[in-house]
C-alpha cells in the first residue's frame, strides 16, 4: 500500500525492495499488483525477476490474473529470469486469451532464444486470431 500510495519515489522504492526481500506469498502478490500499474511497473518487474526459481510458482500464478497488465508484467519478469522453468511458463502464456499477452510471451521467448517448437510457431503464424501475433510468429520462424 505504501509503495502505491506514496508519491515520494524513495519511499516507493524502499517499499518495493522490502516486499522483494520478504519474498512471502503476500509480498509477491503485492509486487504483482504494483507491476500492473504504470508508475511502479518497471521497478516491480525488476524485483520480481530477481526473486529466483524458489518463488517461480508464485510468480507464474500471476499468469492467471484477471488483470491484463498483471499478466503482461509477469511475462516480462519471466522473460528476464532466463531459467528453463520460466521459459516453460512463457510457453504457457502463448495460450492466453489476450493477444497482448501472447505477443509479449512470443517476443520474450524469441529474445531468450528459446526453442519453441516450429509446429507451435507455424500454428500461431497461420491461425492466431491477431494479425500482430501471426506476424511475430512468422518472423520467429524465419530466424
Amino acid at each position: 500500500w505504501t509503495a502505491a500510495a506514496d508519491s515520494d519515489e524513495t519511499v516507493a522504492d524502499a517499499a518495493i525492495e522490502e516486499l522483494a526481500r520478504m519474498a512471502a506469498t503476500e509480498s509477491i502478490a503485492a509486487l504483482l499488483r504494483l507491476a500492473s500499474g504504470r508508475r511502479l511497473r518497471e521497478k516491480a518487474i525488476v524485483h520480481i525477476s530477481r526473486l529466483g526459481q524458489a518463488h517461480l510458482g508464485l510468480i507464474k500464478g500471476g499468469l492467471s490474473s484477471p488483470q491484463l497488465e498483471t499478466r503482461r508484467a509477469v511475462v516480462e519478469a519471466l522473460g528476464r529470469m532466463k531459467h528453463p522453468e520460466a521459459s516453460e511458463a512463457l510457453s504457457g502464456a502463448l495460450d492466453d486469451d489476450r493477444p497482448e499477452v501472447r505477443l509479449a510471451a512470443l517476443l520474450a521467448l524469441r529474445r531468450l532464444g528459446s526453442h519453441v517448437s516450429e509446429k507451435r510457431l507455424w500454428s500461431m503464424a497461420h491461425s492466431d486470431p491477431d494479425p500482430g501475433v501471426r506476424e511475430a510468429a512468422r518472423q520467429a520462424l524465419q530466424r
